[in-house]
């Protein structure tokens, strides 16, 4: 059986129609590949629909009223929270569900009321940061030197008290892979005095086996005779609730007692019948007896996918990890251990009885997978629901079982959490039931609601979360093995995948998740950053960096905590792009798949591999499979065993291009040998033109005719003078003009900048600086403007400066109603929008192809056009503030019908911004900015477009482009021909009727974008990565000195000085 057949057999159908689903709920992912699954979930469209009509039809309001819509609103939370119950095969009287904000705030809420130390609550801090005294609201203040020395008795009383709680302070125990939200519960335990242990996955299969079932102590005869002595009762009411010996209100209300009253004189409410605010005594233990334990691990890792045994839960609670105790933990010395007795502790693991409790973090299993809470009880289980359905977002919940309610308790109150509270003393009653004492404030009474519709999607759409728990298995498996199978020609692995120790791609073992990294040829990584710049010309939307697992990216990428400072100091931080430090990955790269994910989905990541990250030709080593796989199954008869063709090992199938994605169980994965793909698909015809005159984009005749009230044909050398701009044209092509469609006598040409201007003014061996000299002549060939940032530019052969770059230059910029910036990289089209600038009537004209109507924009308004102007825009553009004017409704509306967005604005910059180039960039202190990205100027040299596009050329990935469509693409404002390819990176200064400074320039996807037609294609990112390495650096940011010329500085294609470094 070949290679083909075996990954093309891999491809097991879903349990439901996916592709019918994805047709009628899914139509905004068309054209779309969405892998981050695990990020957030998608919603579907009828799901939103019934959310939306529920709150269209009903009346709710807050639950804390006493009305009909509060009482609609009360009912539906509960109604929502038995639902959620029942999802989980559970119900009320085993469990209770607390609302929160999601799987981050649930597992704080564990850290910050668990009770590590038995009997301990903090009291509140007082407005200095102290702590306030209980009041004794019985006797009279003592006089100055008896109340000192109550102070001191006080104070003396509470070391000792310390010393105790850290002694009798539990453990908490976590795996390394797990969420950062996990690890963020050590803070907590650590200030408890807790002993804190982190274990590897494979650590914790060491300790958790079926050997170790039962109380460890049994194992350890030594451990017996020592604990013996020790009265140990079993608890059976736990800690903190209505109905233990530690209620939440008790602790309270006995503040506001005499200190030394007997507990009886305690106020209490009155219980519900049938229970009783007080365990028996005999069943309670004695609290410096007992050690409350916490083990925190994820069903499923969301980085690599493996899933953890939920047996272990089982296992855990009946002390199976108690022996880990005996060893040191990762926060404590010996010495800090036995400083408060001034000798050595007894081992911890023995000295009194354990009680273990188990978080399980569930947010990325339950997405995908059910979870039985009736075969497996851990005691606390977060979930984040936009997971699971995608909607809503900033919702979860907290499970928490039964023999788990009173070890929460908290000392803050507040809220709707109350039955009483008096503000003159320090008396509160909480409420009884668990859920009420934690959800403050609010619900959130208008999404939850929203959770049955999402539950009821899954169910509606695919059957159960069995059915996707199979479907993005097999979707995963399919991936997973095809990347581990690829070969370069070299025969050295494509890719570096990760997965935990003991998964054996089992649905129990792993679930919708491929993590990896790719290698070059020649064994290096590929950078996350690179690879997520290159899927975004596929329209493939997945996740790079750490994943906020820096555990399981530590242990899988084998970063040490020497390679984590150095990769630090080095510049590496949570969330960015530096994703090579010494060529070691930072991160790694992440699909995720859900229950509207297709094989066209994994299909077109893989295609992306192939086509972008694989030296030619392709090859397949199945061996492994043979080794690790069972695969016996896909054996028909009569045929050869998998990876052996006689005294081969490897079966390896050349592979030259790219098949199209076929239907059904197709092979995708090999194409036939030496088949050349077809990755042009869609483009559109090159420009005759190779020039930006006044970013002319049209490629036909139609649209030439279109134009013909704007372009006017030259044919004789002209100079106009408009509003004391000088403006040039040129005899000696056909050049275009920029004007209004009513006035054609004040004309500002965007022609080349000299007498021949398709001319190459100089190649790379010509024209070169000579290297003994520091100072060489170049030429400026190019002035280019582009209004409107995102849009298209206007070409000038002289223009003046303004005090953030050129004068007009991304002076404006499109924003939605929310103040958001819309650029190419999210709207390819805005490259249609096409300005001219028309001075003596003193406006931008924007037109778009295809659209009749044109906008006019005064350049300088006199007037606000808006009262209400001042706005916010984000993204890159904005690191602070950037107050504007809106441009009106009217531009509005135009922009929002020809970009087809909704509520698009105009927003016009009135003061221009700091610069922000980061360390090792040009610029200088204070720089004023437009609405550029990063710096005032973008210089291009030609010699370094030259060299790329011979480039491009050599690997024939799209259509053939002239040198001027390339240097289009790159959107510059200045470019330069003369010297060697990639000089720039040691230009110093630039000298152009003024200087500028350099820096280098990373470029993003935008120039990926076709002027002409504001379609994507993969060049030149993918000959740029080559060219020039990962960071992809090209052409350089420039800034202009401060001068003491007087008047108007103005810029025009001719003579450039460049200094070197």
């Amino acid at each position: 059986m070949d290679a083909a057949t075996i990954l093309s057999s891999l491809k097991v159908p879903a349990c439901y129609d996916v592709e019918e689903v994805v047709e009628k709920e899914f139509h905004r992912t068309k054209g779309h590949h969405y892998l981050d699954h695990a990020g957030a979930a998608l919603y579907s469209e009828g799901q939103v629909h019934r959310v939306m009509g529920d709150l269209s039809s009903a009346l709710l309001g807050n639950p804390h009223s006493r009305h009909g819509p509060s009482d609609a609103s009360t009912q539906t939370i509960e109604a929502t929270r038995h639902r959620i119950l029942e999802h989980f095969n559970t119900t009320a009287e085993d469990y209770d569900l607390i609302f929160t904000s999601g799987a981050t705030a649930a597992l704080r809420l564990i850290a910050e009321t668990f009770a590590w130390s038995p009997g301990h609550r903090t009291p509140p801090e007082d407005s200095e940061g102290g702590t306030t005294e209980p009041e004794n609201l019985t006797a009279p203040r003592n006089s100055e030197g008896e109340t000192t020395e109550l102070r001191d008795k006080t104070q003396q009383c509470k070391q000792t008290t310390k010393e105790v709680e850290e002694s009798q302070a539990g453990a908490f125990v976590y795996l390394q892979e797990n969420h950062t939200s996990v690890l963020g519960m050590r803070g907590p335990a650590h200030e408890a005095g807790c002993d804190v242990y982190c274990l590897t996955t494979a650590e914790a299969r060491h300790h958790l086996t079926e050997d170790s079932k039962g109380l460890s102590i049994t194992k350890n005869p030594v451990l017996v005779t020592s604990c013996e002595s020790t009265a140990v009762t079993t608890v059976e009411n736990h800690g903190f609730g209505i109905q233990g010996s530690m209620n939440g209100y008790e602790d309270l209300t006995r503040a506001c007692q005499d200190p030394m009253a007997p507990k009886e004189s305690s106020i209490s409410p009155s219980t519900p019948s049938g229970s009783s605010s007080h365990a028996p005594q005999d069943k309670i233990e004695t609290q410096t007896q007992r050690r409350n334990c916490l083990f925190a691990y994820s069903a499923q890792c969301n980085f690599s996918g493996s899933k953890a045994p939920l047996e272990w839960i089982k296992m855990v609670q009946d002390r199976a990890l108690d022996d880990l105790l005996l060893t040191p933990p990762m926060n404590k010395k010996e010495t800090e251990r036995s400083r408060s007795t001034g000798q050595a502790l007894p081992p911890t693991g023995c000295s009194r009885g354990t009680t273990w409790y188990v978080v399980l973090d569930a947010a990325s299993l339950v997405a995908t997978c059910p979870l039985d809470l009736s075969r497996w009880k851990p005691d606390f289980v977060p979930v984040s629901f936009y997971k699971m359905f995608g909607y809503p977002t900033g919702l979860g919940c907290l499970l928490v079982a039964r023999r788990a309610w009173g070890v929460l308790g908290r000392t803050y109150q507040g809220g709707g959490t109350v039955l009483m509270m008096d503000s003159r003393q320090m008396v509160t009653v909480p409420r009884p039931t668990l859920h009420e004492r934690f959800e403050d404030g609010t619900l959130a009474f208008l999404s939850i609601p929203a959770v049955r519709h999402g539950l009821d999607t899954i169910n509606r759409l695919t059957g159960g979360t069995h059915n996707v728990a199979s479907h993005v298995h097999h979707l995963a498996r399919y991936t997973h093995h095809t990347l581990r199978s690829m070969r370069h020609a070299r025969g050295t692995p494509v890719a570096r995948l990760y997965l935990a120790p003991g998964d054996s791609w089992h649905p129990t073992t792993h679930g919708p998740i491929v993590n990896f990294n790719l290698r070059n040829a020649d064994g290096s990584f590929v950078g996350y950053a690179q690879v997520e710049r290159v899927a975004s010309l596929y329209n493939l939307h997945l996740r790079t960096g750490c994943l906020c697992n820096p555990g399981a990216c530590q242990l899988y990428l084998g970063i040490t905590p020497d390679k984590l400072q150095t990769q630090f100091k080095a510049g590496h931080m949570c969330g960015d792009a530096l994703d090579l430090v010494d060529g070691e990955p930072t991160g790694s790269v992440r699909v995720s798949f859900g229950y509207s994910s297709t094989y066209q989905d994994a299909d077109q990541l893989l295609r992306m591999v192939r086509e972008c990250f694989v030296e030619e030709p392709l090859t397949f080593d199945l061996t492994w499979m043979k080794e690790e796989i069972d695969l016996s199954w896909l054996r028909p008869e009569g045929k050869r065993e998998i990876g052996v063709t006689g005294d081969e090992k490897t079966e390896r199938v050349e592979m030259k291009g790219v098949d199209k994605i076929e239907e059904e169980r197709e092979a995708d994965v090999i194409a036939e040998r030496g088949k050349k793909g077809d990755i042009n698909d869609g483009k559109k015809e090159s420009s005759d033109n190779n020039n930006i005159y006044e970013a002319q984009n049209y490629k036909n005749d139609e649209a030439q005719d279109y134009r013909n009230a704007a372009v006017l044909s030259v044919t004789t050398p002209q100079t106009y003078l408009s509003n004391d701009h000088l403006i040039t044209s040129d005899s000696t092509s056909n050049h275009h003009l920029i004007t209004d469609r009513t006035s054609n006598d004040h004309l500002i040409t965007s022609d080349s900048p000299s007498n021949q201007p398709n001319q190459i003014i100089a190649s790379d061996s010509t024209s070169q600086s000579n290297p003994s000299n520091p100072l060489s002549t170049h030429r400026l060939t190019d002035i280019v403007v582009y209004p409107v940032k995102s849009c298209a530019g206007v070409r000038m052969g002289a223009w003046r400066l303004g005090g953030g770059g050129l004068w007009l230059d991304r002076r404006w910029m499109v924003v939605t109603a929310a103040g958001a910036t819309i650029t190419q990289k999210r709207l390819p089209r805005m490259a249609l929008i096409t300005p001219r600038i028309d001075l003596e009537l003193g406006e931008m004209v924007l037109s778009y192809e295809g659209e009749a109507e044109w906008l006019h924009i005064p350049l300088d308004p006199t007037e606000p056009l808006d009262t209400s102007a001042a706005a916010p825009c984000g993204g890159r553009v904005c690191g602070v503030r950037v107050k504007g004017l809106d441009c009106g409704e009217g531009a509005g509306d135009w922009l929002s019908r020809v970009l087809e967005v909704q509520d698009l604005r105009l927003m016009m910059q009135t003061n221009l911004r700091s610069g922000k180039l980061g360390r090792g960039a040009a610029g200088t202190p204070g720089e004023s900015l437009s609405l550029a990205n990063e710096s005032q100027y973008l210089v291009i040299h030609r010699p370094s477009v030259r060299s790329l596009l011979r480039e491009m050329n050599s690997r024939g990935l799209e259509e053939e482009l002239t040198e001027d469509e390339l240097v289009e693409r790159f959107r510059g404002n200045l470019v330069v021909d003369g010297g060697e390819a990639y000089e720039e990176d040691s230009w110093d200064a630039l000298t152009i009727n003024g200087a500028t400074l350099k820096a280098g320039c990373r470029r993003c996807q935008m120039v990926c974008v076709v002027p002409g037609s504001g379609q994507r294609t993969k060049e030149p990112m993918l000959s740029l990565a080559s060219a020039r390495g990962p960071s992809m650096l090209f052409g350089v940011h420039a800034s202009a000195l401060p001068t003491t010329q007087q008047g108007e500085r103005r810029l025009c294609v001719g003579s450039v000085t460049v200094t070197m470094k």
